[in-house]
């Protein structure tokens, strides 16, 4: 979901071919071989996560180096469609983000050193009382809490 191609261009979303073995970018306004329903704005350097049936994309860069702090979360199953959940309280980009019980944790990215969860019951974001010992940017960053 959004980033960007191989020639630096943002893509809203892309999807993999296993028989080709290549992503290839499904383009604005269209639902695609997907079938998925459109972002509501185009975006690199976010994070994914499933969490409570959705499929949810935060944060990121827009057009022009703006930073993001909005959510959305795709509801999978009939009627499709994307819902904006409340904003992060930092914008973040090259971040962490991981499903746990309560919702949603997120943390650092480029220059922020906070942390965050989303509670999925009161439906807002909160922030955590600990932050990241650095501020950097997190790439491969992965697991399962069990």
């Amino acid at each position: 979901m959004g980033g960007l191609d191989g020639n630096y261009r943002r893509c809203r979303r892309q999807r993999y071919s296993s028989r080709s073995r290549r992503e290839q970018q499904i383009r604005h306004g269209s639902r695609g071989q997907s079938g998925l329903p459109a972002l509501s704005v185009e975006r690199y350097g976010r994070c994914c996560v499933l969490s409570d049936r959705r499929f949810a994309v935060l944060g990121g860069v827009h057009t022009y180096g703006h930073l993001l702090s909005m959510c959305e979360a795709l509801t999978v199953g009939d009627g499709e469609h994307w819902e904006h959940l409340p904003p992060m309280h930092d914008a973040r980009t090259h971040f962490a983000c991981a499903a746990v019980t309560v919702g949603i944790v997120v943390a650092g990215g480029r220059g922020l050193k906070s942390t965050e969860v989303f509670d999925e019951v009161l439906n807002q974001w909160l922030r955590l009382p600990c932050d990241l010992p650095i501020d950097a940017q997190l790439y491969a960053v992965g697991g399962a809490l069990l």
